[in-house]
C-alpha cells in the first residue's frame, strides 16, 4: 500500500511512502521498508522517480518480507513436529513431568491445529514467491521438479482452505435443533487432507527458500540517495502570500 501526501512546509513537493500489505505475521522480524522519497509536482519527473527508484525498493522489501514470513512458518512447523515427537517417544513433557498416554490424542489435535494456523502463511505468501522463481537461471536448474511439486501441493492446499471456509459457514448456519457435524470432526478431516500438502512443503522447503532467495529483486541503491531522513522545518509564510496547502 502506498501513501502520497503533501510535504509539510513545502507548497509544491509531495512525499511517497509504503505500508506493509495485510496478511503478515507480526512475530516475524520486520523487514526495512523503502524510505520515503520526495516527489516534485511535475508529473513526468514524479512518475520517473516512482518507477525507477521507489517501486524497485518496495518490491525488494515485499519479496524479502514474504520470504521471511514463509521461512518462519515452516521453521515453526518443524519445531512443533520435533517437540511433539520428543514428547510422545519419551513419555515426558519438556519440563520433565510424566505424560498420561490418554492425553496423546489431545496433543496430536493441538499440534495439528497449530500446524494448520502456521501453514496458512505459506498459502498466503508462497504463490507470489513461486511465480518469481526461475530455477533455469540459477546454479540449481534441477530444482524445477521440486518447485513443480510445491506448486501442485499449494494448489491442493488452497482448495482445502476454500473447502474449510465453506464448511465453517455450513456449520454456523445449521439450526441447533438438527443433527450436525461437529467442529471437531470437520477439523480432523481438514487436518488429514492438509497433512500431505504440509509434508510436501517440509520435504522441499530448503529448495524453495534458496530459489526464493535467488529470485529476490536487486536492491535499488539509488533509492537510498533520495531518502527523506529529517524534514526541514516549515518556512514562515511571507506577508500577503497564500499559506501551504493542507
Amino acid at each position: 500500500m502506498l501513501l502520497l501526501t503533501e510535504r509539510p512546509g513545502h507548497q509544491h513537493d509531495y512525499l511517497l511512502q509504503a505500508f506493509a500489505p495485510n496478511g503478515f505475521d507480526e512475530h516475524v522480524a520486520q523487514t526495512s521498508p523503502p524510505s520515503s522519497i520526495v516527489l516534485p509536482a511535475a508529473p513526468e519527473q514524479a512518475a520517473h522517480a516512482i518507477a525507477n527508484r521507489f517501486l524497485p525498493a518496495y518490491h525488494y522489501a515485499l519479496h524479502t518480507r514474504r520470504r521471511a514470513t514463509v521461512a518462519f512458518a515452516l521453521e515453526r512447523i518443524r519445531e512443533e513436529y520435533d517437540a511433539r515427537q520428543a514428547t510422545t517417544e519419551s513419555g515426558h513433557f519438556s519440563d520433565g513431568s510424566l505424560m498420561n498416554p490418554d492425553h496423546i490424542p489431545d496433543l496430536e489435535g493441538q499440534s495439528a491445529d497449530f500446524t494448520w494456523q502456521e501453514f496458512r502463511d505459506v498459502l498466503t505468501h508462497a504463490p507470489a514467491l513461486l511465480d518469481q522463481c526461475r530455477p533455469a537461471t540459477t546454479t540449481w536448474p534441477e530444482d524445477a521438479a521440486a518447485l513443480d511439486r510445491l506448486r501442485e501441493a499449494l494448489a491442493q492446499g488452497t482448495g482445502i482452505l476454500a473447502d474449510w471456509n465453506a464448511r465453517l459457514d455450513d456449520l454456523r448456519q445449521t439450526p441447533a435443533a438438527l443433527p450436525a457435524e461437529t467442529y471437531g470432526d470437520a477439523q480432523a478431516e481438514r487436518d488429514a487432507r492438509m497433512m500431505p500438502v504440509i509434508e510436501a512443503w517440509m520435504a522441499d522447503r530448503e529448495v524453495f527458500l534458496r530459489q526464493a532467495r535467488a529470485a529476490a529483486p536487486l536492491h535499488p541503491l539509488a533509492a537510498h540517495d533520495h531518502a527523506v531522513r529529517v524534514l526541514p522545518p516549515a518556512l514562515p509564510t511571507p506577508p500577503g502570500a497564500s499559506s501551504a496547502r493542507r
